[in-house]
């Protein structure tokens, strides 16, 4: 696919959003928001790929082997991240999901369908980080321990 064919698909996605002329900026770039989803979308012509982006959440400062686990198990086989893959940015210290999408024979309907998938799957794991990090830092002060 060309850049002009991914701007056309652009284009229509845009339509249906009420956005004209919707389109990929001079660095092959475009970022929208869907209510608390920032979606950053990519378009690397010689590897015929889209790439989808979003931050979803911070890493948290306690309990970091066990939320690297969560991460890693979501990530076999693409079974927790509706076929996307989690990172680390480590510099941001953030958690990123990212996919990629074929673009050789790409539809307005399976753009439309690949992007749908990609929000759903940014907001369960906005809300799986965000519901992580609310759980209190273990202590082994028997004080604590509501379990006696």
């Amino acid at each position: 696919m060309k850049k002009n064919d991914i701007d056309l698909l652009m284009n229509g996605f845009g339509g249906e959003l009420g956005i004209d002329n919707l389109q990929m900026d001079a660095d092959n770039c475009c970022c929208l928001s869907f209510d608390n989803t920032v979606l950053n979308m990519e378009f690397d012509e010689e590897q015929n790929r889209l790439l989808l982006y979003s931050n979803v959440g911070d890493i948290p400062e306690h309990e970091q082997a066990e939320f690297y686990q969560m991460l890693l198990d979501a990530n076999l086989f693409w079974k927790g991240t509706g076929g996307g893959t989690l990172s680390i940015d480590k510099k941001a210290e953030s958690v990123i999901l990212i996919s990629a999408c074929n673009t050789n024979h790409l539809s307005l309907e399976s753009f439309k369908s690949s992007i749908a998938s990609f929000l759903d799957a940014a907001e369960t794991w906005t809300n799986a980080i965000g519901n992580f990090e609310a759980v209190p830092q273990k202590s082994n002060h028997s004080y604590l321990n509501l379990n006696r």
